[in-house]
């Protein structure tokens, strides 16, 4: 809708329709951008194929070659970059189709450079390159990459400065548009320039500049049919009334919710590497980057080969030993220091001494002030990490494989093994260890970090522990099936994402297999993004990551009260649907005029027959009511 309306203006002004157009994704676009536009030539953005070289360099931007090959890339594509207000200046799609290809098979020879998503990208690139998407028909036109989009600062400043709702935001928007061209307007040397400079004189106040110029026009006009002879001013430019259908507003966009998480920072230098540096924080999180740049995430962290003695290890050698050297020399230093200082202070800094439960000071001071056992919340060194990696073997724990009663099972089989290892060892020894039951959590975050760093040396082919032995990390890490294999390709490991908040593995199932985790929110309803809401919360709360039910709040609220009856129940006793509902309530539950109310959260949507009597306001906040727990009920 947007390009017919750009047609039909043209067409209304008289003016050649857009020659070019500069976009990402220019294969997938151009029937669409043609359709409206039939004479329009479309080309790929420079920065995003650039982009996706960068994301398939191993290691990211911790390869010491990852600048090089970024100014190789650029040089491939560009016979001169732009600098001092001229553009920059393209190969033809034969000597870039060539150059691409010497960079690409330089690094790959040298090795540690190419991750095994690296192929693929390439001949993707290179298909672009082949057929000139990578060039441009014009070359006196300003068209790289960190120009076509450097309009996003401006959008983002809008939404960083002014917090508002979508009135307010299309005002702003306008204003911004408006003032924008204003100012492109007064760099023409067309009719605008003239009513901008000399009309506006630079206001952007246009609908009440052009009205006065109409009318002091108007009166022109009359002075001159009354006293033709009379020396009159020179009538003032005008805008003129274009009569299309084109709106400013808000519009349907069935696109808009692939763009919606997408974050981009843009450079206001023209040159390419600089825009380059500045996207290092989004091209560094590649689970992230990734998918947005039409590449496999879960072939990064794969070598495509890797040459013994290669430069990257020598340097990376080089690295440690000097990283060594430098935290002797200072722990030399600062020992001196304390040692001159130390019989002044031994009695205000001497470490206190472990207490008979095993725990450290602090840990015994947040167990005071939180009735929690710090201890209980993690798995530790020593016994309880060999058994649950045994207990992990011997049950097939899989992240993606487990649920909230699963989960209730696994805790306390590993408490009731935990506790009889403990109680042999103080048998035998008399070293036993204070016992602490342990939460589900704390299972559940293990097993996400044991899993994480399983893949990571599958990928890796790391499995050295610290003492150099490979027996304990082989054992696990093919214990349990974590690492899915292609049919097209039985040798390339995917390695698959986690989420930081249930600790379930992504894409269990393949990148399109059923069963997998949802986009966006986890299995409970909950958005990926809330960490302060605890997984997994009771069915029916929360919902697709935008939805809450004050409803099934109250209906959950009011079963675990009639469960507990008034008794005492020790915390592994709760289900862990419970557990993360008490977590809710301490967080979000408060007084407030002896009347008992839950703060909601932001950004959720309710169901619209829900009652208004359910709700509170005070002081211009909107409360859930909780009138099961409060002091008068």
């Amino acid at each position: 809708d947007m390009l017919r309306g750009l047609a039909a203006r043209c067409k209304t002004l008289g003016v050649p329709l857009p020659e070019m157009c500069i976009i990402d994704n220019c294969c997938t676009a151009r029937g669409t951008l043609q359709g409206a536009l039939p004479s329009l030539l479309v080309f790929n953005d420079i920065w995003h194929i650039i982009a996706r070289y960068l994301a398939t360099i191993l290691n990211g931007t911790r390869n010491p070659a990852r600048d090089t090959v970024m100014g190789e890339l650029s040089g491939a594509l560009l016979k001169k970059r732009s600098k001092d207000g001229s553009g920059a200046e393209y190969f033809s799609k034969e000597d870039q189709e060539r150059n691409l290809n010497t960079v690409y098979e330089k690094w790959a020879a040298k090795g540690n450079v190419w991750s095994t998503a690296a192929p693929k990208v390439h001949s993707d690139q290179v298909a672009h390159a082949r057929k000139g998407c990578l060039t441009r028909s014009r070359q006196d036109i300003l068209s790289d990459g960190s120009r076509i989009e450097g309009s996003h600062k401006g959008w983002n400043s809008i939404m960083r400065s002014q917090p508002s709702g979508i009135v307010m935001f299309l005002a702003l928007a306008s204003d911004f548009v408006l003032r924008r061209n204003v100012r492109a307007a007064s760099k023409r040397t067309d009719s605008m320039r003239r009513f901008v400079t000399i009309t506006a004189r630079g206001s952007h106040h246009v609908r009440l500049v052009n009205y006065i110029a109409r009318r002091f026009n108007a009166a022109i006009l009359l002075q001159k049919a009354v006293s033709p002879t009379a020396t009159l001013p020179v009538a003032l430019p005008i805008l003129k009334k274009i009569l299309t259908t084109e709106v400013f507003g808000v519009v349907s966009s069935s696109l808009a919710g692939d763009f919606f998480e997408e974050r981009k920072t843009e450079s206001s230098d023209n040159d390419l590497l600089a825009l380059a540096a500045e996207e290092n924080e989004d091209l560094e999180n590649s689970e992230i980057t990734a998918p947005h740049l039409d590449i496999d995430p879960t072939l990064l962290l794969t070598p495509q080969y890797q040459p013994v003695g290669s430069s990257f290890d020598q340097q990376r050698s080089s690295a440690d030993n000097c990283s060594q050297s430098s935290v002797s020399a200072s722990s030399i230093s600062v020992s001196s220091v304390s040692t001159s200082s130390i019989s002044a202070l031994s009695q205000v800094t001497a470490p206190l001494p472990v207490s008979t439960t095993g725990m450290t000071a602090s840990q015994t001071l947040f167990a005071l002030a939180s009735g929690v056992q710090p201890t209980s919340l993690k798995i530790g060194k020593g016994d309880e990490f060999f058994l649950f990696m045994d207990m992990r073997s011997e049950q097939q724990w899989a992240s993606f494989a487990m649920n909230p009663s699963k989960w209730l099972d696994a805790t306390r089989q590993y408490n009731t093994r935990l506790q009889e290892k403990n109680a042999t060892r103080s048998s035998s020894t008399g070293e036993g260890a204070h016992f602490v039951s342990k939460s589900p959590h704390a299972l559940m975050d293990k097993l996400g970090d044991v899993e994480a760093t399983i893949l990571k040396r599958i990928a890796t082919e790391n499995y050295k522990s610290t003492k150099g032995n490979e027996d304990f990390w082989r054992k696990h890490c093919g214990s349990v099936q974590l690492i899915k294999t292609e049919a097209t390709d039985e040798c390339k490991q995917r390695k698959i994402p986690t989420c930081t908040r249930c600790k379930t593995l992504m894409y269990a199932n393949g990148l399109k297999g059923a069963g997998n985790h949802k986009k966006g929110y986890c299995s409970d309803g909950v958005r990926q993004k809330a960490s302060s809401i605890l997984w997994p919360q009771p069915e029916g709360i929360f919902a697709k990551g935008t939805d809450f039910s004050p409803i099934k709040l109250l209906e959950s609220i009011r079963g675990l009260c009639e469960r507990l009856g008034g008794t005492t129940i020790s915390d592994p006793d709760l289900s862990m649907e419970d557990s993360a509902l008490l977590d809710l309530l301490q967080t979000r539950l408060k007084t407030v005029n002896r009347q008992m109310v839950f703060t909601l959260v932001d950004g959720l949507e309710m169901p619209t027959n829900v009652p208004d009597t359910l709700f509170i306001t005070i002081e211009g906040v909107r409360y859930l009511r909780v009138d099961c727990l409060s002091p008068h009920t």
